[in-house]
């Protein structure tokens, strides 16, 4: 029986040692999932600000474009070439460069 007592002591003190290793384990695994869940959490504000950005950038330009197609309405229907300011052929050039910059 002694022998017994003793066999069922070192398995239970294995066992606690085991369990314990798990615990580690476990806390581990844990650490690198709420580090991996913050990361992408980082990520997507990240991304959303670079969005909001480019939206901001975008509602620039398309302001930018419809002032210029004003311009050169009003300059077409006064019958301007240019001369003083800026031609039509320029502000039409600038259309056509700010809506590339909206499309990239």
């Amino acid at each position: 029986m002694g022998k017994e007592v003793s066999g069922l002591s070192s398995l239970k003190e294995e066992n606690k040692k085991r369990m314990k290793e798990l615990e580690t384990k476990l806390g581990a695994l844990e650490v690198k999932e709420l580090e991996k869940r913050n990361k992408k959490v980082g990520s997507e504000e990240e991304m959303r600000d670079k969005i909001e950005n480019k939206e901001k950038e975008v509602d620039e330009l398309k302001e930018k474009i419809n002032d210029l197609e004003s311009n050169v309405c009003r300059r077409k229907s006064r019958g301007e070439s240019g001369g003083d300011g800026i031609k039509i052929v320029e502000l039409e050039r600038l259309i056509d460069e700010s809506v590339k910059m909206i499309i990239d």
